[in-house]
């Protein structure tokens, strides 16, 4: 939910609702999360992962390809 985004919602432009409903945890991300994070890859904790991609989307990508290939049909 950054600043951009919520300008978008009080326009109108963005429904939160729908947005919170096509991710698994039902929440749009914080800054915050995206900077927890960066923290962890910069890290000691990291320091054996390269070359990754780390989704911080509460699920969204999981959820897409799940309702993508699972064959579920849209009403």
């Amino acid at each position: 939910m950054t600043e951009a985004l919520k300008a978008r919602v009080e326009a109108g432009e963005r429904d939160t609702s729908i947005m919170e409903g096509q991710k698994p945890l039902r929440r749009i991300v914080e800054p915050e999360e995206i900077a927890d994070a960066i923290l962890f890859l910069c890290g000691d904790a990291a320091r054996a992962i390269t070359g990754t991609t780390l989704p911080v989307d509460n699920g969204w990508l999981a959820g897409l390809a799940y309702t993508t290939y699972a064959g579920n049909k849209k009403n």
